[in-house]
């Protein structure tokens, strides 16, 4: 998905990306709908609403945010990987909010997503960095870095709050929701923007 994204970059503006995948999940909302799962509550209805809602919000975010970093000069080669690491996100936060110790591996592979984010950024893709006397800096500041940098931390907080959502309600439900919230929101989108 994010690979096409980048490719429909090039002649649709971001907003409109997002309102034209978010209305490609339809089909998979009418089968959701019939599942006997949907109704499954494990506990407050009105919380497994609540998380669900923000994880809607979160990822379509993260997708309008994904898309501008391409639209913005984003090499898809740089910026699906670092978004890649909203796991990284998901594993500090979770460490926070539901108290979950990471392991010695785990640390370990915070580091080094770390030292990946800054790596990624060091290519010879981008020669207009290579002349400046701090390319890293200049990089990591990139109107497209920002923008990656926010879906990657939206995309990462979202999935957090998948978790619990899916402590209140079924799999299926969140699923309705969020594609609902995404829904709404382009709807608000195509009224308010001009494409």
């Amino acid at each position: 998905m994010r690979l096409f994204a980048n490719f429909a970059r090039n002649n649709i503006p971001p907003l409109l990306v997002q309102v034209i995948s978010t209305f490609g999940m339809i089909p998979m909302i009418f089968s959701l709908l019939l599942s006997p799962n949907l109704k499954k509550i494990h506990g407050n209805l009105k919380w497994g609403v609540f998380f669900s809602v923000l994880v809607g919000v979160l990822s379509a975010t993260a997708a309008i945010a994904q898309y501008t970093s391409f639209s913005k000069g984003g090499l898809a080669s740089i910026v699906i990987p670092i978004i890649s690491l909203a796991a990284l996100i998901t594993l500090i936060l979770a460490r926070f909010v539901f108290k979950d110790k990471p392991n010695k591996y785990q640390y370990l592979g915070i580091a080094l997503s770390m030292v990946a984010i800054v790596l990624f950024n060091i290519t010879p893709c981008q020669p207009e960095l290579q002349s400046t006397g701090m390319p890293i800096l200049k990089s990591l500041l990139s109107p497209w870095m920002l923008w990656a940098i926010l879906s990657l931390f939206c995309a990462g907080t979202a999935q957090l709050f998948i978790k619990s959502a899916t402590n209140y309600i079924s799999a299926y439900l969140l699923t309705v929701i969020v594609v609902g919230v995404t829904l709404g929101l382009s709807v608000v989108l195509i009224a308010t923007q001009s494409f």
